[in-house]
This record gives structure tokens, sequence and C-alpha cells, in this order.
């Protein structure tokens, strides 16, 4: 049943495409113009890879990417849209059969219901054939692996004064793995976040999710996680989060685990032109490549700068072991 959707989810970055057109057609209404930002950016950029084969037969390459991407926003009285749209080529130098084309693109609508009410959607499509970043290649199988995934999801979010909010969200994952020994997956997540400001930079919340994983025409698992969490801004872009709890799991294989979960993080803006992020954190969770309950631990560093409008350039370094 899963594989019926291979060919829509292929195109899925079109459609978003098709999607935020009735957008455009509303903003570009000269009472909207105004609100409207559209970016249509090109990216050129040379990769040196130690390992293009991932596996132990390491193979190295220089690749060239070329990519173009469009991003649009939007903001009215009580609706912002953001959508960003990327399409790459990469071409390698010495093994041109590994040549490919990747796509991602993401769409994310806020809108408030009433003073106090409020509900986001998003979708999130990717479809890639190696991994894009540390965290991506974190977990990962060996060998070069086509991958295709589509998130999409819905968060209420309802205001009790200036102090206690609460959120509720659901949201939905399809993954398709290339291989023969592979499966495709989806995940169903549910949850809900319950928080307290003590002040306007600091938030204290109880959260609570429950995720299943399901591959097709095999096992499921399930996990329920429950946390706490505590969110202090130390300056109006800049924060320090940490969050603790366990996880009740019960795995693919019928086994029943209780594990810890821990995680620390500095994320924001250092100054309007420099974006920096510090991630340490132990936990749990499926993967859409094997019917195992990943443990692993990681810990993540970023920084991204803006020289001018139209050159910045970042510099990330990972860890991680599960």
């Amino acid at each position: 049943m899963i594989r019926f959707f291979y060919t829509a989810l292929r195109s899925a970055a079109f459609f978003v495409l098709l999607l935020a057109q009735p957008v455009l057609l509303f903003a570009w209404h000269p009472s909207n113009s105004k609100k409207l930002d559209i970016q249509l950016t090109p990216e050129v950029g040379e990769v040196f890879d130690d390992n293009v084969t991932y596996t132990k037969d390491k193979e190295w390459d220089l690749i060239t990417e070329l990519a173009l991407g469009l991003g649009i926003k939007y903001e009215g009285k009580r609706t912002k849209i953001d959508f960003a749209g990327r399409d790459k080529q990469q071409f390698y130098a010495r093994n041109s059969r590994l040549n490919n084309n990747s796509q991602d693109a993401r769409l994310d609508i806020l809108h408030d219901l009433t003073s106090r009410d409020h509900i986001a959607l998003r979708e999130k499509f990717a479809h890639f054939e190696d991994p894009r970043s540390f965290e991506e290649s974190f977990g990962r199988p060996s060998g070069r692996i086509e991958y295709t995934q589509n998130q999409a999801g819905v968060e209420y979010t309802r205001d009790f004064g200036e102090r206690f909010s609460t959120a509720l969200r659901y949201d939905n994952e399809l993954n398709f793995v290339s291989g023969e020994d592979s499966r495709d997956s989806y995940v169903h997540k549910a949850g809900a976040d319950f928080n307290f400001f003590k002040s306007s930079a600091t938030l204290f919340s109880l959260l609570y999710e429950f995720t299943h994983a399901q591959f097709e025409k095999a096992q499921s698992a399930r996990i329920h996680t429950a946390a706490a969490r505590a969110r202090h801004y130390l300056t109006k872009q800049l924060y320090v989060e940490s969050k603790a709890g366990i996880d009740f799991i019960d795995s693919f294989s019928g086994d029943k685990m209780v594990r810890p979960i821990f995680a620390v993080s500095l994320d924001g803006d250092l100054d309007k032109l420099t974006h920096a992020r510090l991630l340490f954190e132990t936990s749990t969770s499926t993967n859409p490549y094997t019917m195992d309950i990943f443990e692993y631990m990681q810990a993540s560093a970023s920084l991204r700068r803006e020289f001018t409008q139209r050159l910045s350039g970042d510099v990330a370094a990972f860890y991680g072991h599960g």
C-alpha cells in the first residue's frame, strides 16, 4: 500500500509549489504585495569527500554542486507563510556514475484563529541519494541508498493568559528506501506540551509524545516519551535549553525497554549576521532503514555567517556513536 504513493511523493516538491500558487495570487493583490518576499537563489559549491561509497572500501572524489533555490515568505495580519525549495545536481569528477539529482522543499503556515488560539501546518519533502549532513549519515547503513521522505504535521496552541499555554500536535512521516533488503515505512507521532512562562525570558515545559513506527508487511514499534524541558533566553535571539525524560519502548522484536533521554543545547543568533548552535544529546529513536531501536549519543556544533546579501559561509562539526 505504501509503494502505491511512491510516484506522487517523488513529485511532492512540485505539488508543494502548486500549493504556494494560491498564496502568491492572494499576496500579489495590491493591498498585500508589500507583505510578500520572493527570493531565487543559485548556489555553486565544491566538496571533497573521502568516502563516496559509504562502505569500508573507501574511495575519494571531488564533487561539484549546482543548485537553484526558491524562497517565498508572506506575512499578513493573522497569517504567516514560509516556503523554501531547492533542486541540486551533483557532478563527481572521478566517478561520473554517481552523478545524481536531489530535491527538498518545505512549507510552514502559521495562522491565528483568535488572539489566544493558533494553528500551525507544516509539510517537508526530501529526495536524495547520499546524506546531506553529519546527522543524516548517523545511524545510516553502509552503501549509497536512494531515499525519499515526506513529513506532514499540524499543531494547535492555546494561550491561557500570559504564563500558561498548551499545544497539541500530530505528525506523519512516509519513508521510501531503495535496496533489495529495504522496506518502506511510516511513522505516526502525537504529543502534547504544557508550558509555564516564569518570565519573558524563562520557560518550563512538561512534554508527552507517542510514536508508532511501522515497516511495510513487517513488525511495528511504539515509544511513549515523558520529559521536562527548560529554556532560558540569554538575548531575544539566543537561548539555552535542557531536556530530560524517559522513553518507554515496545520494540520491533517485542522487547520492552525503559531508557533515559537527555539533551542540552545553545541555539540562536549571536548578532544580525551570525547564527550558532551547540548540541549534546543522548536518546533513542526509530529510523527508516532498519527495524531496530537506535540508541545514540551525539554532539554537534555549527556556525553560519552572512558576509553580504549574496555571500554566506558555514562550518560544522559532529561526533556520535550508537
